[in-house]
């Protein structure tokens, strides 16, 4: 049940990341057209990310149906997922980076010493991508030896392993960092100024995501034998979350200009529907106040005919001589009644 509830989790999650990623990128090029911004290579880069990232999700579909997350799953055919992932994952972060970088360079390029540092961080980003996957692919010898091939002497995974993430995370965080004292020095109210600081923010879950990757890989990394491939799988989902969440990361900033006009859709909807309520309220109520204005009026002028009535009556009786009538004169009558 485990392990099938394990599988199961990972298909979801792989699901999941596989639809936000395609919609992240896919509302980035949304927002460019209603911004009437033309593409840049921050936006290529994003789109060139995308396969990559996806492919990193989607490959863990194949691995299920060969008894990944289980104890008696094909361990080969797994080690053979991880060794392609393993290229995937530095070349979607090598793109996702990238993307960044030159999403500063078009909103705050002006700055020079801005520049300075995002092209030291792009040729750090580049050596470490060229380094790590050049070490990923010869990592064991023969080659083959990378998919499990029985005989094969490969490098320690550990020692390899914290050669990738660590690089990894420490230029995440100077990516994140590199725009906050220019944003810090905006002159823009305190509320607009924190809302922009904490969209530049979101990127910074990425790492926090690769730290707990990290703790999982180092905790079962000493676990072998037939249940590594089950035992690895949390350090798996744990990567497609961080890929996935490092491109969404690089696209929200760009999302603004929809975010905004939902907001102000929602928000014109909102006073339109108010407005017909009060409207119709309105009306209502003013058609019930004719309604008694006119009854009102009604029984006054009822009152005004019966006292006209009397009053032309009495004039009639004391003008004219009173003579016996065969017919009925309600005045008359009224005035000999009284």
């Amino acid at each position: 049940m485990v392990e099938q509830d394990l599988a199961g989790l990972t298909s979801r999650v792989s699901t999941a990341m596989i639809v936000i990623s395609v919609v992240a990128v896919a509302l980035r090029f949304v927002a460019r057209k209603w911004a009437k911004v033309s593409f840049g290579w921050d936006d290529w880069f994003a789109l060139a990310s995308l396969p990559f990232t996806v492919a990193i999700s989607s490959s863990f579909y194949f691995a299920i149906n060969h008894g990944y997350a289980t104890p008696t799953g094909d361990t080969q055919y797994y080690y053979r997922i991880i060794y392609v992932n393993e290229l995937l994952w530095f070349t979607s972060f090598l793109l996702t980076k990238f993307s960044v970088l030159f999403f500063y360079h078009r909103v705050f390029g002006t700055k020079d010493g801005l520049k300075i540092t995002l092209y030291v961080i792009g040729a750090i980003t580049l050596v470490w991508w060229f380094v790590i996957f050049f070490v990923a692919v010869f990592q064991c010898h023969p080659v083959t030896g990378s998919i499990a091939a029985p005989g094969s002497k490969c490098i320690k995974p550990l020692p390899f392993f914290y050669a990738q993430t660590i690089p990894n995370i420490i230029t995440d965080f100077a990516i994140l960092f590199t725009p906050m004292p220019i944003l810090a020095q905006l002159k823009l109210k305190f509320t607009k100024k924190l809302g922009l600081c904490l969209i530049f923010a979101v990127g910074y879950f990425v790492p926090i995501i690769s730290i707990v990757r990290i703790v999982y890989f180092v905790k079962l990394a000493h676990i072998k034998g037939k249940h590594s491939a089950y035992d690895t799988a949390l350090s798996t989902i744990w990567s497609i979350l961080e890929t996935a969440f490092a491109l969404v990361g690089a696209c929200i900033p760009t999302l603004t200009i929809i975010v905004r006009r939902s907001f102000d859709l929602v928000s014109r909807t909102y006073s339109s529907v108010r407005s017909i309520s009060g409207s119709s309220a309105k009306k209502s109520g003013g058609f019930q106040d004719i309604s008694d204005k006119d009854e009102h009026k009604h029984n006054i002028s009822g009152q005004s005919v019966e006292l006209l009535n009397r009053e032309r009556s009495l004039t009639s009786s004391q003008e004219m001589p009173q003579k016996p009538e065969s017919t009925y004169n309600p005045g008359v009558q009224s005035f000999h009644n009284v």
